[in-house]
């Protein structure tokens, strides 16, 4: 049984994959952003 989480935990999660999104775009400037329909969907939606 995996122990209870924390509010504290959630917010983690939420920091650890917005670090995730800024390293997918990165080197991309917004003409490529918007051309790249999956990372578009992905981070927006």
């Amino acid at each position: 049984m995996k122990p209870e989480r924390r509010h504290i935990d959630f917010l983690q999660d939420i920091m650890d994959n917005l670090e995730k999104a800024e390293s997918f775009v990165e080197r991309m400037d917004f003409e490529d952003f918007l051309a790249d329909e999956k990372i578009e969907a992905i981070l927006i939606h």
